[in-house]
Protein backbone atom coordinates (compact mmCIF):
# COMPACT_ATOMS: atom_id res chain seq x y z
CA UNK A 1 0.00 0.00 0.00
CA UNK A 2 1.13 3.22 -0.96
CA UNK A 3 0.51 5.71 1.62
CA UNK A 4 1.22 9.89 0.65
CA UNK A 5 1.63 12.87 3.29
CA UNK A 6 0.39 15.99 2.48
CA UNK A 7 1.52 19.13 4.31
CA UNK A 8 -0.71 22.12 3.17
CA UNK A 9 1.95 24.71 4.46
CA UNK A 10 5.37 23.67 2.87
CA UNK A 11 3.17 22.35 -0.53
CA UNK A 12 4.99 18.96 -0.98
CA UNK A 13 3.71 15.11 -0.96
CA UNK A 14 6.24 12.55 -0.09
CA UNK A 15 5.42 8.70 -0.31
CA UNK A 16 5.80 5.50 1.90
CA UNK A 17 5.36 2.01 1.32
CA UNK A 18 3.74 -0.07 3.66
CA UNK A 19 3.41 -3.97 3.64
CA UNK A 20 0.31 -4.78 2.81
CA UNK A 21 -1.71 -6.37 5.85
CA UNK A 22 0.70 -4.56 7.95
CA UNK A 23 -1.94 -2.76 9.98
CA UNK A 24 0.13 -2.00 12.74
CA UNK A 25 2.87 -0.04 10.87
CA UNK A 26 0.10 1.77 8.94
CA UNK A 27 -1.63 3.10 12.82
CA UNK A 28 1.85 3.86 14.09
CA UNK A 29 3.08 5.66 10.80
CA UNK A 30 -0.01 7.61 10.72
CA UNK A 31 0.79 8.77 14.37
CA UNK A 32 4.23 9.81 13.61
CA UNK A 33 2.88 11.71 10.89
CA UNK A 34 0.36 13.30 13.12
CA UNK A 35 3.05 14.07 15.51
CA UNK A 36 5.28 15.90 13.05
CA UNK A 37 1.99 18.15 11.19
CA UNK A 38 1.54 19.63 14.98
CA UNK A 39 4.84 20.49 14.95
CA UNK A 40 4.53 22.38 11.87
CA UNK A 41 1.10 23.37 11.68
CA UNK A 42 0.34 23.95 15.38
CA UNK A 43 -1.41 22.21 18.43
CA UNK A 44 -4.54 20.78 16.73
CA UNK A 45 -4.11 19.89 12.53
CA UNK A 46 -6.61 17.71 11.45
CA UNK A 47 -5.56 14.36 10.51
CA UNK A 48 -8.12 12.78 7.56
CA UNK A 49 -6.92 9.47 5.65
CA UNK A 50 -8.89 9.43 2.04
CA UNK A 51 -8.87 6.55 0.02
CA UNK A 52 -11.13 4.84 -3.28
CA UNK A 53 -12.49 1.81 -1.70
CA UNK A 54 -12.74 -1.47 -3.84
CA UNK A 55 -15.22 -4.47 -2.96
CA UNK A 56 -13.78 -5.40 0.44
CA UNK A 57 -11.72 -2.72 0.97
CA UNK A 58 -13.91 -1.29 3.79
CA UNK A 59 -11.88 -3.06 6.43
CA UNK A 60 -9.54 -0.44 6.18
CA UNK A 61 -12.02 2.44 7.38
CA UNK A 62 -13.17 0.53 10.05
CA UNK A 63 -9.62 -0.27 11.52
CA UNK A 64 -8.38 3.51 11.14
CA UNK A 65 -12.36 5.07 13.19
CA UNK A 66 -11.27 2.33 15.93
CA UNK A 67 -7.95 4.04 16.26
CA UNK A 68 -9.68 7.43 16.23
CA UNK A 69 -8.16 8.62 12.80
CA UNK A 70 -11.12 10.73 10.81
CA UNK A 71 -11.65 8.18 7.41
CA UNK A 72 -13.16 8.94 3.68
CA UNK A 73 -13.75 6.41 2.22
CA UNK A 74 -14.90 7.45 -2.22
CA UNK A 75 -17.03 4.53 -3.79
CA UNK A 76 -15.46 4.60 -7.13
CA UNK A 77 -18.91 3.63 -8.85
CA UNK A 78 -20.35 6.68 -7.10
CA UNK A 79 -18.60 9.13 -8.83
CA UNK A 80 -20.10 11.29 -11.42
CA UNK A 81 -19.70 10.15 -15.15
CA UNK A 82 -20.57 12.30 -17.91
CA UNK A 83 -23.28 10.92 -19.64
CA UNK A 84 -22.63 9.37 -23.40
CA UNK A 85 -23.50 11.99 -26.27
CA UNK A 86 -26.31 9.88 -27.54
CA UNK A 87 -27.88 10.10 -23.92
CA UNK A 88 -27.44 13.93 -23.36
CA UNK A 89 -28.87 15.05 -26.57
CA UNK A 90 -32.63 15.51 -26.62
Amino acid sequence: MGVCPYCCRRWEAGTNTIKAGDQARLVDWLGRQRVRAKSDLGPSPRLVVCYEAGYDDFWLARLLLNKGIETVVFDPASFLKPLPRSLGQG
